[in-house]
């Protein structure tokens, strides 16, 4: 028959969806590698958090523009200049939204990707 949708999919659309997170126990190597793979397969970025025993896995969907948007970031930029890029995106919304992943900060008022950012690319 059918093969249904692998739970981590579930999880990870589900998180997606709602801006939740993926909670699995720090130790389960297992999950973790089982939630990496499936959201390479769903093109999705992964930001982790630790806290005590658990990490909070927080899927992203990233299209091409934000992914030329986080590939800018590498260097630090002021909004003008990355306005002047014309990426087709609503720029302030996005960097508020990668500001509340944790994925970018401004920094010497000049955005810039956070370590997370860095990982996640």
């Amino acid at each position: 028959g059918k093969r249904g949708i692998s739970i981590y999919t579930q999880k990870l659309t589900e998180a997606l969806n709602t801006g939740g997170v993926v909670q699995i126990m720090v130790t389960d190597a297992y999950m973790k590698h089982q939630i990496k793979s499936t959201a390479k397969k769903l093109g999705l970025k992964l930001v982790y958090a630790l806290a005590d025993d658990f990490l909070y896995i927080k899927p992203i969907a990233l299209d091409g523009e934000q992914k030329r948007l986080l590939l800018l970031l590498r260097e630090p930029r002021t909004e003008n200049e990355l306005k002047a890029k014309g990426l087709e995106l609503h720029l302030k919304d996005t960097l508020s939204q990668l500001a509340g992943s944790g994925l970018a900060h401004i920094l010497r008022d000049k955005w810039v990707l956070t370590e997370k950012g860095m990982d996640a690319l």
